[in-house]
């Protein structure tokens, strides 16, 4: 009976909550493996606010940077999907929250996937404007086992809401 008095209570605060939606552009640095370059982003989520001040979102990006692998230049693609956990001080118009994420890379002819966390901040100037600040690292396993790597990513964001 605890157990469904607790999920209803999850259920009605989700039902009653603040929800908004955004589009993101940014730039970053992203170093894989021991190469750094910069990169460009764009994404789109959602935030979920809780009378409780705690968030929940879900957030999908796509990345690119021009990166030198092997003294040679490489396109790096990356789709990840990120999903938030965190809390709000809304008088301040500020959130920071832990990610967990998921990504595929592709850098050249070399396709990889994996798993990472971060954290981030989001600071909202106006009700439609914030800046987004994020940092994730990943550990990404390639078809080839010699080339598994790690993937770090920070990224500035001007998030428009929605």
């Amino acid at each position: 009976m605890k157990k469904i008095i607790f999920i209803l209570g999850i259920v009605f605060s989700v039902i009653h909550a603040d929800q908004t939606t955004d589009l993101r552009f940014g730039v970053g640095e992203v170093k894989a493996g021991n190469e750094a370059a910069t990169s460009f982003g764009i994404g789109f989520g959602g935030t979920t606010y809780l009378e409780n001040n705690f968030i929940l979102g879900l957030v999908f990006n796509f990345s690119y940077a021009d990166i030198k692998i092997n003294n040679k230049d490489e396109n790096l693609y990356g789709y990840s999907s990120d999903m938030k956990l965190g809390y709000s001080l809304h008088q301040y118009g500020l959130d920071s929250y832990i990610i967990g994420s998921a990504l595929y890379q592709s850098i050249g002819s070399i396709n990889g996937v994996g798993v990472g966390y971060g954290a981030g901040i989001d600071y909202r100037f106006t009700e439609e404007i914030a800046l987004v600040l994020e940092y994730k690292t990943y550990d990404i396993t390639t078809e080839k086992l010699s080339t598994n790597y790690t993937y770090d990513l920070a990224t500035g964001f001007l998030k428009f809401i929605f």
